[in-house]
């Protein structure tokens, strides 16, 4: 009868822990954290203390058994000795549960087992397997107990650490959520995901969320699920609706987790409604700009028409840079002046788009006028450099200066005559046979730079056969890929005029060619745009003017 009520009190102690252990699964099912929570805070009291609750919950024991031994005989077997065992050991640790069972032992034995004075031959069964059934049953109480103890520490440790985590989860001001991969259900919804979308969590779990958001996808929801279970990633922007009946636009980033059960997809994704449509409004205004820009910049490289000049063949190419999709401040200019005398421009404007096309228009009629007025390249560019300080000071604080890089020539083509000069870039050079009859240095400083700046002219014959190169910093700074510090420069150019003017062909094929080798010399792509004018003296009825403009196909 012992062995008995042993397993039978066995077997409620193991539905017991069973019943615990599927409670702490499911903390906020069960309501178990808190009593973990509080058992464990027991637990933490000083040692004294817990052999103290020990001792006394003991004494309590035997003196409620004595009292109703003779009204329920709850002494003949020791279930009250384990009962109180198992709550020490639950609530106060190993060492007060060992302490509580040695004293129970010597209690069991004094006050419950008959005779109360001896107990000294084998005979005595009934005393014999009173402590035996004592000693199992008790033992066994607090090994299972202890064990439980332990697992309900890690769990809770464990609880504490997810529950952090949720927390910093919970600080991001994104929306965050888990959705099941298979069915679309939440599992998991965040407190950014409340703020961004109006649901609450309770509102939310177990919904579908392409259901509940009336998620728009850039393609479709197959096809994004395709590159999702090919990469386990996916980014884009999803249109989704709130509670309130809204429609946001929302930067989402996907991931998916495959596990042994079933797939999860988490999903972050943050309200940028606004940005996007700040964006759209940028981008229609910098088309807008681009527009306005390309037509006056094709205004002004397009030369007046001009007929044929005798004893000349001119050609002039730009080419925006591959890599800006603004229009650049380069420009050029060819127009004759008095009698035979042509002039040519060569530019560069500070800046991209509409402002840079602007200055550029203003600085090219402006030197125009002076040019007409004195012909005098030199003159006319410290004229044009006060003319653009004093403008600056008309203009607000926070608007960037203009500075503009120019090199000016005046061709008598009859003569020969060239007189030149510049402003902050390169002068023009003379190719042909001889080579080189000028000095390749950058004269002056740039326009607009400082007040009362001065700057040099040279005169040169330029003879038949013999080519005028003028260009911007896009062809001779373009750089080697593998000598960072070699750059083409102003020599690199001429020289590949040179080469290809032993080819005898045509001066547009020539422009052309040079740009290509420049092109070929920097790796493949020029970083800046490429003006470049070529002038060449020709017999009388072999002269022309022809200049080309390329948009589409950058180098």
């Amino acid at each position: 009868m012992v062995w008995r009520e042993l397993a039978s009190d066995h077997g409620t102690f193991s539905s017991a822990v069973l019943s615990a252990l599927l409670a702490l699964r499911g903390p906020e099912k069960h309501n178990m954290r808190r009593i973990v929570e509080n058992d464990i805070a027991a637990s933490r009291l000083p040692m004294w203390s817990r052999y103290g609750i020990a001792l006394a919950l003991q004494a309590v024991l035997v003196l409620l058994l004595i009292v109703t031994r003779h009204m329920i005989p709850l002494s003949d077997f020791p279930a009250p000795f384990a009962a109180t065992l198992m709550a020490t050991a639950y609530l106060l640790g190993e060492g007060p549960a060992v302490f509580s069972f040695l004293i129970g032992l010597i209690d069991f034995r004094f006050f419950f087992i008959q005779p109360y004075d001896e107990f000294t031959t084998p005979a005595d069964i009934h005393g014999w397997t009173s402590v035996l059934a004592y000693l199992i049953i008790n033992i066994t109480v607090l090994f299972a107990t202890s064990l439980l103890h332990r697992r309900n520490e890690k769990l809770l440790s464990l609880a504490k650490a997810l529950q952090e985590r949720a927390g910093l989860i919970d600080l991001s001001p994104d929306a965050l959520f888990v959705q099941d991969a298979d069915t679309g259900r939440i599992m998991f919804w965040s407190h950014g995901a409340e703020r961004t979308y109006g649901y609450a969590r309770l509102e939310a779990l177990g919904r579908v969320a392409q259901e509940l958001l009336h998620t728009q996808y850039p393609v479709s929801r197959e096809h994004t699920l395709g590159e999702l279970a090919v990469h386990y990633k996916w980014e884009g922007d999803l249109i989704h609706q709130r509670k309130d009946g809204s429609k946001i636009i929302a930067a989402s980033r996907w991931a998916m987790q495959r596990d042994a059960n079933r797939p999860v997809i988490l999903e972050v994704a943050r309200d940028v409604t606004h940005e996007r449509r700040r964006q759209n409004e940028f981008a229609e205004e910098a088309a807008h700009s681009k527009r306005i820009a390309e037509v006056l910049q094709r205004s002004l490289l397009i030369s007046p028409t001009m007929g044929r000049y005798p004893g000349l063949a001119v050609d002039a190419i730009y080419h925006g840079a591959e890599d800006d999709l603004l229009v650049g401040g380069d420009f050029f200019d060819i127009f004759p002046l008095s009698g035979p005398i042509v002039a040519f421009v060569v530019g560069d404007a500070a800046g991209k788009g509409l402002k840079a096309a602007s200055v550029t228009a203003e600085v090219k009629f402006v030197l125009r006028g002076y040019l007409y007025e004195c012909e005098a390249p030199s003159d006319s560019l410290r004229r044009l450099n006060e003319y653009l300080v004093n403008r600056q000071r008309m203009l607000d604080k926070d608007t960037p200066p203009t500075y503009v890089v120019v090199s000016v020539a005046l061709l008598n083509v009859q003569s020969g005559s060239l007189r030149m000069s510049s402003a902050g870039s390169d002068l023009p050079c003379i190719t042909g046979h001889p080579l080189n009859k000028t000095n390749m240095v950058a004269g002056g400083l740039p326009l607009g730079v400082a007040p009362h700046s001065d700057y040099e002219e040279k005169v040169v014959t330029m003879a038949q056969g013999e080519m005028l190169v003028m260009t911007t910093d896009g062809l001779t700074e373009a750089r080697h890929p593998q000598r960072r510090g070699d750059f083409l420069g102003i020599e690199g150019v001429v020289k590949a005029v040179e080469e290809e003017m032993h080819r005898q062909v045509s001066v547009l094929e020539t422009a052309k060619a040079v740009a290509e080798r420049a092109r070929r010399f920097a790796g493949g792509t020029l970083d800046d745009d490429v003006c470049l004018l070529l002038a060449k003296r020709v017999p009388a009825a072999k002269s022309s003017i022809a200049c080309e403009n390329v948009w589409t196909k950058p180098l």
